[in-house]
């Protein structure tokens, strides 16, 4: 898909982490009125990330079982020194550096101009958002 047409570069590729880190903000961004086109456009988006947001804490959660040790009210801990922690960390970071395909139009800032919506959460939505 070419530049400059609204779509994302190299066709919708993103890492891992560049989802998981928008997370929250993307949950702010949806509280926001805007108008019925824009909103169905992010929805769009929302139902095409969801399960794999869901996949990487499926994923997160087995490397914590994994790692860790049960806990008496039955969580899983990972001492943050300990050669387990190293192990979890390196996986982790391997994990959210995959790419991922999702096929979307971004959104131009005028579309959500009317949202309140701080500079953080529109820094982290850099993936979606043209200038």
């Amino acid at each position: 898909m070419a530049k400059g047409n609204g779509v994302a570069e190299k066709n919708g590729e993103l890492k891992l982490k560049d989802l998981v880190m928008s997370e929250l903000s993307l949950s702010s961004l949806v509280d926001e009125k805007m108008k019925a086109k824009d909103s169905f456009k992010l929805a769009r988006i929302i139902w095409q990330i969801s399960p794999i947001i869901e996949d990487f804490q499926e994923a997160r959660d087995k490397l914590i079982m994994k790692y860790g040790t049960e806990q008496d009210d039955g969580s899983f801990n990972i001492p943050e020194n300990s050669k387990e922690y190293e192990v979890y960390a390196d996986e982790l970071t391997a994990l959210l550096e995959e790419d991922v395909k999702v096929d979307f139009k971004k959104l131009n800032i005028s579309q959500i101009s009317s949202a309140e919506i701080s500079a953080r959460d529109l820094a982290s939505l850099r993936w979606l958002i043209n200038e």
